[in-house]
């Protein structure tokens, strides 16, 4: 059964519950806890031993029963100076570690029951700091605890303690306070946007970096929360004085991320970069690493629903903010990117934008789909059409060979096989320069008799015609619109009456006579007996 021992602590006396089954050593770790929960403006003590009523000492190791009875009198022995070379180590730590145990698993109490008007007169984060710096697995659990109900009273308070604890090699040796702490630090994020500057104070991402691989889903919302923030910092007054950029491992960890406001906010904070070329530069550092990014983050933004309207837009006018500084330089290398513009097309300008940049610095698109190059030329914006007709004049060329199975031959195959219609209807896109180029890609595919029937059959002679005595045409357009309509009218004996008649009352020799290839190309056109006549 139980029963109650007096002590006497100097001049004060604490009642203490005892079992008969304790030892003369639990009533003085006893004795020592409840003195200092008494007093609590007093340091604690240290008692040495235990005397009874008749002034005996009685060994820690002696069981209470033996010794005492219920109601007992018996006397703490104290030194009231303490000399250091008198100090026993073990038991001084041990009476350090158990108070702190204590004490922490109080202020747990007193924070999770307290209203929190009452506690905020007191330095409770003073309390906790020094907490934080323990390695008891006890005193941090109850610190956490705590902190949880506690984190949202004082928010400075609470980002400075989580930076420490994320610095703790204890806490960030362990898994499960770490995930605790991290947890805490997510909760905190989405309380508020005070909140998140304050954590932003501490330079907390680098740290919560090294820790991604083991806690992904809450770094990764803590890290974004707080390259948001970066965001929504003012704008410098100049250019001189921008904040130090993001790091680019920072930007690829989100841009990788599983939740769209990762990309969201990598995306947003690569498109306030391209703004200024210094901070570009600054911030990207090696220019060969620029294609790969932009390819990267054209892989992880196509198909995505969620990105249409906001992140591929992004994106795209990022890039051409690029290319306004560093227009001499690639932007985008990859074949699957390349690929992924393509198909943007068909609702984004700026992607036509780009691939005309690329198109200028490396004369093709490095591969070889035509039917996306087809499908540019029906695109009815002007400039995309002009760039797939270009694209598709490289592919036919031999000068986009990336793919070996794109051999020209292939290339020249499937042209011949699906696309002529388009070809032929783009010869009567607005732009002349992009008819020209679609005119010079027809040349090509001439030399197939299957192609120059299916022309005549579409009616295309005429739009040939057109382009031989166009004033706005260039000298090239014209040769290669002769060249054409040669090419038909030496093929059969129909071919050279279709040509002749479409060219009568058009087209005079003397006025093709201004250049000798168009001259040419015209007197073989009309050398044959059998073809008409034209003047």
């Amino acid at each position: 059964m139980s029963f109650l021992l007096y002590i006497h602590v100097a001049d004060d006396q604490i009642v203490l519950p005892s079992t008969p089954l304790d030892t003369i050593s639990d009533v003085i770790q006893r004795a020592e806890a409840a003195y200092s929960s008494l007093f609590r403006l007093r340091p604690p003590l240290t008692i040495d031993a235990i005397q009874d009523d008749r002034g005996c000492f009685l060994p820690p190791s002696v069981i209470v029963e033996q010794v005492l009875r219920h109601g007992a009198h018996i006397h703490a022995v104290i030194h009231t100076e303490v000399s250091l070379s008198n100090v026993d180590l073990p038991q001084f730590f041990a009476s350090w570690d158990r108070w702190l145990s204590y004490m922490a698993q109080v202020l747990c109490a007193l924070v999770s029951s307290s209203r929190k008007e009452d506690l905020a007169p007191f330095p409770i984060f003073h309390i906790f700091n020094a907490f934080a710096c323990s390695s008891n697995m006890q005193v941090l659990q109850s610190l956490l605890q705590a902190l949880d109900s506690w984190m949202h009273c004082d928010l400075a308070g609470s980002a400075a303690l989580f930076a420490q604890l994320l610095s703790s090699p204890f806490v960030l040796s362990h898994d499960s306070l770490r995930l605790h702490v991290l947890k805490l630090v997510h909760v905190f994020c989405s309380t508020s946007r005070d909140a998140v500057a304050c954590l932003a104070a501490h330079d907390l991402i680098p740290r919560l970096l090294k820790l991604a691989d083991a806690h992904g889903d809450n770094v990764e919302a803590v890290v974004a929360a707080l390259q948001d923030h970066a965001l929504l910092r003012p704008k410098p007054a100049s250019a001189s004085s921008t904040a130090p950029p993001i790091a680019i491992q920072e930007l690829l960890f989100s841009l990788h991320g599983k939740q769209p406001k990762s990309i969201d906010v990598a995306t947003r904070y690569l498109l306030e970069l391209s703004t200024s070329s210094e901070a570009w530069t600054t911030a990207i550092g090696a220019t060969t690493c620029e294609p790969s990014l932009f390819a990267e983050l054209l892989h992880l933004a196509h198909g995505n629903a969620a990105f249409e309207d906001t992140v591929i837009p992004r994106i795209l006018e990022t890039m051409t903010n690029v290319l306004a500084f560093q227009a001499h330089l690639p932007l985008v290398q990859d074949p699957h990117a390349i690929e992924i513009l393509v198909a943007l097309t068909t609702t984004q300008a700026m992607a036509t934008v780009v691939l005309q940049h690329t198109l200028d610095l490396n004369g093709h698109l490095g591969y070889t789909n035509v039917a996306g190059f087809v499908g540019m030329l029906q695109n009815p914006h002007a400039p995309t059409q002009k760039v797939g007709a270009s694209a598709l004049l490289a592919a036919l060329d031999g000068k986009a060979k990336v793919n070996p199975a794109h051999t020209h031959e292939r290339v020249l195959q499937e042209m011949c096989r699906c696309h002529i219609p388009a070809l032929v209807d783009a010869l009567y896109a607005p732009d002349t320069s992009t008819r020209l180029v679609v005119l010079q890609v027809l040349n090509l595919l001439l030399q197939e008799e299957d192609v120059r029937r299916l022309v005549v059959e579409l009616g295309c002679i005429s739009a040939f015609v057109s382009l031989l005595v166009d004033h706005d045409a260039t000298i090239g357009g014209q040769r290669q619109a002769a060249k054409a309509l040669a090419k038909l009218a030496l093929s059969s004996h129909e071919q050279r009456q279709a040509v002749a008649d479409a060219m009568e009352y058009v087209v005079s020799r003397d006025a093709m006579a201004g250049d000798s290839v168009v001259a040419f190309y015209v007197d073989l056109m009309g050398k044959s007996e059998t073809a008409g006549s034209f003047t």
